[in-house]
């Protein structure tokens, strides 16, 4: 590990987050895809989920090969695994092979870069490790926030298969540009995991419920926002900025939570961002007022990105080195699960009883789950 940062790897890895992060833009390709296979919502929206949780277990299994290329190689075989999964999605011709395709390959090709970016930051300024984490994972929101206006116009000028194919050409664009802004990186990660590295899940199951419990409520408003929004009384076009909204102000709230992480006890601050985000979700629940519904969605959106960029952070300080990456891999399977599980349930909800707000309270009620949970986090030995 350099003890100097490299500011030039640092951009690279920015740029990686960035460019992956462009997969959360998905909501747009959900029409065109419909239209094109003639199938229902629910098998559409699959495509996401798979993508979710091939990113996952992507990010659980990374540290076995994070340490067996070069950074820039392994930067540029991950937007190539991308390139290869998006272009081989825009020659489908059933929806099975778009979930395969753009669903487990591209999805894991996700995974493997942003974890990969995740981790290395860390190792690259070990002095803020938050600080660099939080960097990379609001590169991760800033692609999903400004990458909808392209995607627009190219599905607009070129369908949904040409526009799968214009994110591949800039991941062979990409690659290049990151690998010489990487070539001459001193840090390395390490290439063999040891068996004291090994993470035994047992020992992790109360951080795991935290973190899942903690993301839920912000993936539930990410998912739901435009229709929340619109829900509350807000115009078509307040709906249709709700995704923006959203997640600029987890752009934000990654910066923040990366700066906490190096300044304030992990107990604590784990305990006060789902804290946040439930006043938040109760605030919307209470208050019948258009501002209000914008605030909580804006809310929502901050304390999710502070929490998903302060968990890495916290767990590669109380566990240095590979243990770390170990650690954080299992962690983060609960944020797949939360992904899937949070858009289905306040879309059910909804269903059930036309309108957020029971949505809204359970999300709350699992937000103050995850901060009882996270009391008790720092008085538990590191295992």
């Amino acid at each position: 590990m350099s003890e100097r940062l490299d500011i030039k790897a640092l951009c690279g890895c920015l740029i990686v987050s960035f460019l992956f992060g462009i997969l959360h833009a998905y909501s747009l390709f959900v029409v065109p895809l419909e239209t094109a296979f003639d199938a229902g919502r629910s098998g559409v929206s699959f495509t996401y989920s798979a993508a979710v949780l091939s990113l996952s277990i992507a990010v659980l299994l990374g540290h076995r090969v994070y340490g067996v290329l070069k950074p820039w190689a392994f930067c540029v075989v991950a937007f190539g695994l991308g390139a290869v999964g998006l272009v081989l999605s825009a020659t489908a011709s059933q929806l099975w092979q778009v979930w395969l395709f753009y669903g487990v390959v591209f999805g894991a090709a996700n995974g493997l870069g942003y974890g990969f970016a995740l981790q290395f930051s860390a190792r690259l300024w070990p002095a803020k490790t938050g600080w660099a984490m939080g960097m990379v994972t609001a590169a991760y929101a800033a692609g999903a926030a400004t990458s909808p206006p392209v995607l627009a116009y190219l599905l607009e000028s070129f369908g949904w298969s040409g526009t799968l194919v214009a994110q591949a050409v800039l991941y062979l664009v990409a690659a290049p540009i990151v690998a010489g802004l990487m070539m001459n990186c001193k840090t390395r990660f390490e290439a063999v995991i040891e068996r004291s590295d090994v993470v035994r899940w047992s020992s992790h199951i109360g951080r795991w419920a935290a973190y899942g419990l903690a993301v839920f409520a912000g993936l539930m408003l990410l998912s739901q926002s435009s229709e929340v929004l619109r829900e509350g009384g807000g115009s078509d076009a307040l709906a249709t900025a709700g995704p923006t909204l959203a997640s600029g102000a987890s752009l934000v709230g990654s910066l923040f939570g990366g700066w906490a992480t190096d300044r304030v006890l992990p107990r604590r601050l784990l305990c006060a961002l789902p804290i946040g985000s439930a006043f938040a979700l109760l605030a919307m629940v209470l208050v019948a007022s258009v501002a209000i519904q914008v605030v909580g969605v804006m809310l929502a959106g901050f304390f999710y990105g502070a929490t998903i960029a302060a968990y890495p952070a916290v767990l590669s300080k109380r566990y240095p080195g590979a243990k770390g990456i170990s650690v954080y891999g299992v962690v983060f399977t609960a944020w797949g699960i939360a992904g899937v599980a949070a858009p289905f349930t306040a879309g059910a909800l909804f269903d059930a009883f036309g309108a957020y707000q029971i949505a809204l309270m359970v999300g709350a009620a699992l937000a103050v789950c995850s901060a009882v949970l996270a009391l008790r986090l720092d008085k538990t030995p590191a295992a």
